[in-house]
């Protein structure tokens, strides 16, 4: 500690404090414009210069406190140079009357500090005039108001890690510029606002997605976490309250997202504004059976008007003027009571087990719990599943076998603290994008990056070590990977003898995968599969964070376990910078999982056949309940088409458009003697349902939702409710009631606190606990700790404390190309789009990004079949063809087309196999063999 006087105020520091954030922790004020907490301080704006005494002034963000210094702030020499460069900043300003110049909520910087300062630029010229640039659909750029305090720079390549702006010009034609000073629509940006956030002045603001922007202080703030991914930021939404719209959306601090956001968290919230949203009951009218014209196999594209089986035009979401004349308005009354008839006449004729439910990680914590107790409890079943089975349902069941708990044993940001970070099978920038830039910051800071991905994603950018493994060769790179490290003497042998089993059968699996084998099947080479064994067996601290490329396959159990295995025998569980962490896709994966809505185990992954467990649930519920695990996603539409199950409930997922081999699925909706389907639009899905219940939008109800590190956060009601749409939770207790078992609760916080109590994950949680920006579980003490980073440290929550290697060997996709199917078809999500487009695509801001379906394929590829960039192409597998536009990019694998699956116009999963993993039943979207060809017409 050093002691210096500030003001005339003695204070003590820490050696190497700033004399700025000296002088704010003694309750003295310096104004800045270039410096944020966030960012290391650079001292371009001069703004907070102080006298220290020596010949010059000094910058007090970039000065260091010295012993005994006497620091003076706020003489009249510094007011007057503080003056003096507020009027020649406001000599290049523009109008700041005008809202459209960026005080539109009220927090630009320069003109606070010019009525402070009483400096307007009046008594200099204007320089040449610098033009604006509205290229992009949701941040506005203003060169003419751009001060070059260089905050956007920091935020896009320090925070965000984009490396998108910089400076471009000289003297006083120097302005920021995007890539190679191109426009900023036209660029490599993200959209992600980080830029707009972090300026002080009207330079970058936020486009208006619906009302006009204007300062906040008129608007009603709402802090609350986003909809969209697993990472699950904190956010405020300011809301225009007479108008009941949001008017603009803002990172806030928490341990988590650190204030930050992706494009669609800051500007994806108005889908559930949208003129679309369903507000009242729909029953099917009875000119609109029989239904089996929907069954009608599909070729081309998803789209069929319902009843008729003739193919719809092109383009977008479902045609509500096709589809509505099949539906009627009804009441509350007599949607609630046909679908209590309907779901209770089968019951009683058939068994629970003919009914199956559908629930959805969208919901929260408390519906997801809810929704399988009425299932389980009042229908007697346990066919209740949701995506989390097209997810990480692999990850999970591949977690609970090895290390006795399907969770993350770390955070996504203790990558700040790993020596080594790999990341396998994830396109995390585009799936995960604010994890992704502690992962990019990481690497920056001197962690080492390991990607295998077949597709290069912008991640492999970063990466110290990129491996571009074959498709579906996941298994044979690791067991290689395994290999070196146990001939190179790379274990942790006190750690394998401490806290592991099984290790000799490991040691035997992975015997055959020498380097020099394994590249023949994979692709990378032998040497480079020995650096990155070495870089990983070698580090004090590694991180193994995947996606769906490890887990979505018919072995994705296998690649789950290898990963498990290579953190377990190198020692890195269960210690700071270390663990194992698959990044769940929903906002609520994690939770709803934890809630029970798995077929095969109760909240807290409780199994069902366990007779102890089941009798807590029996008296906790007062009701038998079945012992038999239910059947799944895929397995509930393949009894569906069977007939074997006869009636649904599906809430908030669409399987229409996220299930594999959609003919099928089709089939086995359209077979249905009932289907119920609860929602906030008319979805494809629905276009099946003989009765729609318009549900409450995230945006509109209070509950509780999980994110991928297993924090557990609040999320607050911000809009009113459109029409007569009810809260999702009230529909499902009426439902219940109406069916012969009464659910009656007063509020979610009281739900909540049924569910907790019957876990130990949740046991201590309460709201009142979780505070503003919520908690870690397992939580010994909630009201004081935000809860562990890091799991296991002493041991595993299995019968003998130990964690068990679990072998795998490789082997082949059950389908592989050939001379009429010669590509590897890979499906996945897109940075502006979530899942079936149901949100997104209503979202104005992202449909406008990114509006198309598209297959991407690589150049040569493309060369060799007379594809130009933007052509229009036909993919077919044995399971269907769609037809869309053609982008070239060396980022795919020669011998592979990637295909998001947001686009029912041309909806991947009419071609994708429905084959499933064994042991997590979960399908294979990462690889089926496809045609691809080039369309002349």
């Amino acid at each position: 500690m050093i002691e210096l006087t500030i003001d005339g105020i003695r204070v003590s520091v820490a050696e190497g404090t700033t004399l700025f954030d000296a002088a704010r922790a003694a309750g003295i004020e310096i104004p800045v414009l270039c410096h944020d907490d966030r960012y290391d301080p650079v001292g371009v704006c001069r703004m907070c210069t102080v006298d220290v005494g020596e010949r010059t002034l000094a910058a007090a963000c970039v000065r260091r406190c010295e012993a005994d210094m006497e620091v003076k702030t706020q003489t009249a020499e510094i007011k007057g140079h503080r003056r003096n460069l507020v009027d020649l900043l406001m000599a290049d300003q523009p109008d700041p009357t005008s809202d459209a110049r960026g005080s539109s909520l009220g927090d630009n910087a320069l003109l606070t500090l010019a009525r402070q300062y009483d400096a307007w630029g009046n008594d200099w010229g204007a320089g040449p005039e610098r033009q604006a640039d509205t290229s992009s659909p949701v941040i506005a750029v203003d060169h003419a108001a751009c001060i070059l305090c260089d905050r956007c720079i920091r935020a896009c390549n320090d925070i965000q890690g984009n490396d998108v702006i910089g400076r471009t010009g000289k003297g006083h034609a120097a302005r920021i510029g995007f890539d190679l000073d191109t426009p900023m629509g036209a660029s490599t940006c993200v959209s992600c606002g980080e830029c707009a956030a972090a300026c002080p002045t009207g330079a970058l603001v936020d486009q208006p997605l619906d009302l006009p922007l204007r300062p906040r202080t008129e608007l009603d703030p709402v802090d609350t976490v986003c909809p969209y991914c697993g990472v699950g930021c904190a956010l405020t939404y300011h809301v225009d309250r007479p108008q009941n719209r949001i008017v603009f959306a803002e990172g806030r601090e928490s341990p988590g997202n650190q204030a930050r956001l992706c494009v669609k968290g800051r500007y994806g919230w108005d889908y559930a504004q949208h003129n679309q949203r369903l507000t009242r009951p729909l029953i099917r009218r009875e000119s609109a059976y029989p239904k089996a014209a929907l069954s009608k196999e599909l070729s081309g594209q998803a789209n069929s008007g319902p009843g008729k089986g003739e193919r719809r035009k092109p383009g977008g979401l479902v045609d509500y003027d096709e589809v509505m004349p099949a539906f009627r308005e009804a009441s509350w009354e007599e949607a609630l009571e046909r679908v209590a008839t309907g779901l209770s006449g089968i019951r009683d004729q058939h068994g629970g087990d003919a009914l199956a439910g559908f629930g959805s990680a969208k919901c929260s914590n408390e519906e997801a719990y809810l929704f399988q107790k009425w299932i389980r409890a009042g229908w007697g079943t346990n066919n209740v599943d949701h995506c989390t089975r097209l997810c990480h349902a692999s990850s999970v069941a591949a977690l609970l076998e090895g290390i006795g708990s399907g969770a993350v044993t770390t955070t996504y940001g203790d990558a700040l603290n790993a020596e080594v970070l790999l990341v396998a099978g994830s396109n995390t920038t585009a799936n995960h994008p604010v994890a992704a830039t502690f992962f990019k910051q990481a690497q920056r800071a001197g962690t080492r990056l390991i990607v295998v991905d077949p597709r290069q994603g912008q991640m492999a950018d970063q990466a110290d070590f990129y491996c571009r493994i074959k498709p579906g060769t996941d298994v044979a790179f690791y067991n290689a990977m395994m290999h070196v490290i146990l001939a190179e003497g790379l274990t942790d042998e006190a750690y394998i003898a401490q806290h592991t089993e099984n290790f000799e059968a490991l040691r035997e699996g992975v015997a055959p995968y020498s380097p020099e084998q394994a590249a023949k099947i994979c692709g990378v080479g032998a040497e480079t599969i020995r650096e990155v064994a070495r870089a990983f067996g070698r580090a004090s601290g590694a991180i193994i964070y995947w996606g769906m490329g490890i887990s979505q396959h018919v072995y994705g159990t296998n690649n789950a376990r290898c990963l498990i295995a290579l953190a377990l025998m190198t020692g890195n569980v269960g210690k700071p910078g270390a663990g194992l962490h698959p990044l769940r896709g929903q906002n609520n994966v994690q939770g709803a999982s934890d809630s029970g809505l798995i077929p095969m185990v109760f909240p807290d992954y409780q199994s069902v056949q366990d007779e102890a467990i089941r009798e807590k649930f029996e008296q906790a519920w007062g009701t038998s309940l079945s012992p038999e695990p239910g059947l799944t996603v895929v397995e509930i539409v393949h009894a569906a088409l069977q007939g074997d199950v006869k009636g649904m409930y599906i809430m908030g997922e669409n399987p229409f458009l996220s299930d594999p081999n959609i003919n099928k699925v089709r089939k086995g909706l359209g077979n249905l003697e009932f289907l119920a389907v609860q929602d906030i639009f008319l979805t494809e899905t629905a276009e099946f349902a003989d009765v729609i219940l318009p549900a409450s939008s995230y945006m509109e109800k209070l509950g509780t939702y999980t994110n991928t590190d297993r924090r557990v956060q609040i999320g607050r009601p911000v809009l009113d409710l459109p029409g007569e749409a009810r809260l999702d939770w009230q529909i499902l207790c009426d439902l219940s009631t109406r069916m012969g078992y009464p659910m009656h609760y007063e509020s979610t916080e009281e739900v909540f606190a049924e569910f907790a109590g019957l876990t130990d994950a949740y046991a201590t949680l309460t709201y009142a606990n979780l505070g503003p920006t919520g908690k870690l579980w397992p939580n010994p003490d909630p009201e004081t700790d935000d809860g562990p980073v890091v799991l296991f440290g002493e041991g595993f929550p299995t019968a003998n404390g130990r964690a068990k290697f679990v072998p795998a060997a490789w082997s082949a996709a059950p389908e592989l190309p050939d001379d009429d199917y010669p590509f590897v078809l890979n499906t996945g999500r897109l940075l502006e789009h979530w899942h079936t487009g149901s949100m997104t695509r209503r979202a104005k801001a992202l449909n406008q990004i990114e509006p198309e379906a598209f297959a991407s394929l690589h150049p040569e590829d493309a060369e060799e079949l007379g594809i130009r960039e933007g052509d229009f192409i036909e993919v077919a597998s044995r399971r269907g063809s769609i037809r869309l536009a053609a982008r070239l990019s060396p980022r795919d694998n020669r011998g592979a087309v990637f295909i998001p699956f947001h686009f029912r116009e041309a909806a991947a999963n009419l071609l994708t196999l429905d084959d499933l993993d064994p042991d997590g039943k979960i399908p294979g979207f990462k690889f089926c063999a496809v045609r691809v060809s080039p369309i002349t017409d």
